[in-house]
């Protein structure tokens, strides 16, 4: 489009004028055109069914007798019709019956070897259509039809384009006629403003004035014009008025910069006497300033560091430098409301200084920000006591953590001791019903039978002993028997207790071999772990275990700490139900998501419940609810749970109602469900 930027305004008014009426033209025609076109393709459809209808209702009689020449005549009388390339009848089944072509070159191309569909269709350049051939409503042949759809298309388009054209060329010329008579109008008056500008601005001559124009908006544009010609005339004069005063205002501001330099010394001053460092940084300039208190903290006399924004950045520790800077430039582009931070700078020695940095913009009207000023504070003592008050507190929560392992490893030796108790009273069963068996009383009568063995047949048939024998043998076989299932029940449920101490022992053992590494584990695996560590004591007890697992992605977290929670939570219930004298004792276990990225494993007891006024303090180190506790369980389970970003709280309706505590854990980068977990 440059060229129309240096085209003279006539032929830009011109070419506009020429330009909207070809384009209204153009989208008139090409809108007849397109309603001709959609006309013609519906008139030439309805066309071919009505002279289908018409061709098979007169083959009607034809097919009926299986008469194909007479046939073939009714479909050759369609030479008559322009367009129709081919017509074709195929007998119900949808053999062809007979056919007629325009070209017989043709005809294998355009009529297909069996009947298609009913209706009309598209083949190419061609418009075929099936029509059915009925007698009395009963289908007795298909006729088909083929026109050459784009030859009757251009024997239409062709003369309504051509008139098209003519109209088109016509209209512009009388449009380029027009369009030179009309712009005159519009060019005349921009032409003389245009005059009286290049005079302005050529000659510098202010008192010129463009010519009146009309009330148009070309008018206003003159009008306009002339008035701000009589503005700039007065302002050239009020500016040989400002230029006269200009050398008394120089003269003032030198005297206001030798006072603000007189400031800033005594300003200098007052910093030596401040436990502050002070910088300012002159952001339109980049020069920046160190007080001598800034230079001493890092251990150099003034002036001995340059002054420099590079300088303060490369003595930042390595660790602190990209959070600083970036405060920084987030502060000055307006993204926070104020700058202080806390970082680490290099001393002379080596060593590094705590710095607590804070600052203040001067912007201007823009919000541009043109100084950056503020203060350097040695905090190096007090990051010192903090680190040392940290690593006290760290040594507290490892011993509370060692203290809850502790605990947690004497609940796993109380459930294998009640394993162990099971598992010796049915040893003592066994061993009871081996030393009182029957089967010595069957040794008797099978002595007896040894001594009548040369006369076993009369023995038991005459003498009165031997008579009792086979109903005393039946009896004896029914006793051995009882004894045999008791002996097999006692013996598996030996095995069985056996079994929950090796399980228990094994868990125990992979998690003590496990370090405290984060990994994604799934929830329902953890939970069955935990409850294999108390079967002993679940067993005893006689306690119902409910599992309501959802399905719930995999979690981060350290196994050996998830494991330590969930022991104590379940020895805890099943102490809480245990005191409250439940015969109905049921343990129900929740475990699926919590709605806010994290997943939940909740633990619910029937037990005694908790009062109202111990709920915030049941996770306080030292609290304890139980004569012989020291408060380490739930204090060091709380402290597992925020180590591994999650969270441990507990709710109860009170005494006698059962308590229920949720353990909360974040869920894995990946969010995908845990195939393990049971419905």
């Amino acid at each position: 489009m440059n060229f129309l930027r240096d085209m003279p305004i006539k032929r830009k008014v011109t070419l506009v004028i020429m330009t909207a009426s070809l384009v209204s033209l153009v989208l008139v025609s090409a809108s007849l055109f397109v309603f001709q076109w959609i006309n013609f393709r519906k008139l030439m459809a309805r066309d071919l069914q009505t002279q289908a209808q018409i061709i098979a209702a007169n083959s009607t009689a034809a097919v009926t007798f299986d008469d194909k020449r007479a046939a073939g005549e009714i479909l050759a009388s369609l030479k008559a019709r322009p367009g129709i390339v081919a017509a074709a009848l195929y007998q119900p089944n949808g053999e062809p019956f007979t056919s007629w072509s325009r070209d017989e070159r043709v005809a294998a191309k355009v009529i297909p070897a069996a009947a298609g569909p009913d209706g009309f269709r598209y083949e190419g350049p061609r418009l075929a259509l099936f029509q059915p051939v009925t007698l009395n409503r009963k289908r007795v042949a298909t006729l088909y039809l083929s026109v050459d759809f784009l030859a009757l298309q251009r024997e239409m388009l062709l003369p309504q384009l051509s008139l098209t054209g003519g109209v088109l060329l016509a209209a512009a010329f009388l449009a380029f006629f027009l369009s030179s008579s009309l712009q005159r109008v519009i060019s005349r008056p921009v032409l003389d403003l245009a005059e009286t500008a290049r005079a302005v601005a050529e000659k510098e001559d202010y008192s010129v004035r463009a010519k009146g124009a009309g009330r148009d908006e070309l008018g206003l544009l003159t009008g306009a014009f002339n008035r701000m010609l009589d503005r700039i005339q007065d302002s050239d004069r009020t500016l040989r008025a400002v230029n006269r005063n200009l050398e008394g205002e120089i003269a003032e501001r030198q005297r206001t910069e030798l006072e603000l330099r007189e400031s800033r010394q005594r300003f200098e001053v007052a910093v030596l006497g401040s436990s502050d460092g002070l910088w300012d940084w002159n952001l339109a300039t980049d020069e920046i300033y160190y007080s001598p208190r800034w230079n001493n903290m890092l251990g150099f006399e003034n002036g001995e560091l340059p002054n420099s924004f590079k300088e303060w950045e490369t003595r930042i520790h390595p660790d602190d430098r990209g959070p600083t800077v970036k405060m920084m430039q987030d502060y000055l582009a307006g993204q926070i409301p104020a700058y202080q931070t806390e970082f680490r700078l290099r001393h002379k020695d080596g060593s590094y200084r705590w710095i607590l940095s804070r600052g203040v913009a001067l912007r201007d009207a823009t919000g541009r920000p043109v100084r950056f000023a503020g203060s350097h504070t040695d905090i190096t003592p007090r990051k010192e006591a903090e680190a040392e008050l940290a690593r006290l507190n760290e040594e507290l929560v490892e011993t509370s953590r060692n203290a809850g392992m502790a605990e947690i490893t004497t609940g796993v030796l109380h459930n294998i001791g009640n394993v162990l108790n099971s598992a010796n009273v049915s040893s003592d069963l066994v061993k009871e019903l081996i030393r009182d068996s029957a089967v010595g009383k069957l040794a008797k009568v099978v002595a007896l039978l040894r001594e009548h063995t040369t006369d076993l047949g009369a023995f038991l048939t005459t003498d009165s002993r031997g008579k009792l024998i086979p109903g005393y043998l039946a009896e004896l076989a029914s006793v051995l028997n009882d004894e045999k299932s008791r002996l097999i029940a006692e013996t598996e449920s030996l095995f069985k207790n056996i079994g929950h101490i090796k399980d228990i022992i094994i868990t125990q053992q992979n998690y003590a071999r496990l370090g405290g590494a984060v990994e994604d584990l799934p929830v329902p695996e953890l939970i069955e772990d935990a409850l294999r560590m108390n079967t002993g004591s679940f067993l005893r007890r006689g306690v119902v275990i409910h599992r309501e697992f959802q399905d719930a992605p995999r979690v981060r977290a350290m196994r050996p700490k998830v494991m330590q929670i969930l022991i104590n939570l379940f020895r805890n219930a099943n102490q809480a139900m245990d005191t409250a004298g439940r015969t109905d004792k049921v343990l129900t276990i929740r475990a699926g998501l919590n709605g806010n990225d994290r997943v939940r494993i909740a633990v619910s007891d029937n037990g005694v419940g908790i009062p109202a006024g111990n709920l915030d303090r049941i996770f306080q180190h030292g609290f304890t609810t139980k004569s012989d506790g020291h408060g380490f369980g739930l204090h060091s389970c709380l402290l597992a749970a925020r180590e591994m970003e999650g969270n441990l709280f507990v709710e109860s309706g009170g005494p006698g109602l059962g308590a229920t505590f949720t353990l909360e854990l974040p869920l894995t980068t990946s969010k995908q469900a845990d195939p393990g977990a049971k419905p």
